[in-house]
């Protein structure tokens, strides 16, 4: 006996899978078809890229999301499994140094500066995020400065590097 809208079964592929993840408004139009997007799956340890396949234009006024479908090529995902996903926000520029390299004086932050001659200044510097590369450094640096990232415990402010060598 079937009742009607009542489903009798489901078929389910073994691949060709994607997710639908609401995104907050703030990235609409910031996202394309096409985009690659990091997914991890914490129950199967997966850590994985999918597609950008579809973004839906409109936004829920409840929730001010929009939908985004991602597809997955991975063998053994199951419907209804847990996922996140990371999407591209845009990229910049950011100026990043070695966590070791950061030297706390009190309430100061700075690293050691190393100019041309070989002189050594501690130098104060406003710091940002933390990333796994490094530090990312605000103000008080520029690209292309060397700085000491190795000894800090023999650097001293006003010392002179041999050879004007350091890192």
């Amino acid at each position: 006996m079937a009742i009607t809208f009542t489903p009798l079964s489901t078929i389910e592929s073994d691949g060709g899978f994607h997710l639908e993840v609401a995104v907050d408004e703030t990235l609409s139009g910031k996202l394309q078809v096409g985009t690659n997007a990091a997914v991890t799956i914490d129950t199967l340890g997966l850590n994985t890229t999918g597609k950008i396949v579809e973004i839906v234009p409109a936004v829920d006024p409840a929730t001010r999301t929009f939908i985004v479908k991602v597809a997955l090529s991975d063998k053994g995902l199951k419907s209804g499994l847990f996922a996140r996903v990371r999407l591209p926000r845009g990229e910049r520029e950011a100026l990043l140094v070695p966590k070791g390299a950061i030297v706390e004086r009190g309430q100061l932050t700075g690293l050691y500066a190393v100019d041309p001659q070989g002189l050594v200044t501690y130098r104060l510097v406003r710091t940002g995020k933390a990333y796994e590369g490094g530090i990312e450094i605000l103000s008080g640096l520029s690209a292309g400065e060397r700085i000491i990232t190795a000894g800090l415990e023999k650097a001293i402010d006003g010392g002179q590097i041999a050879g004007g060598a350091a890192k």
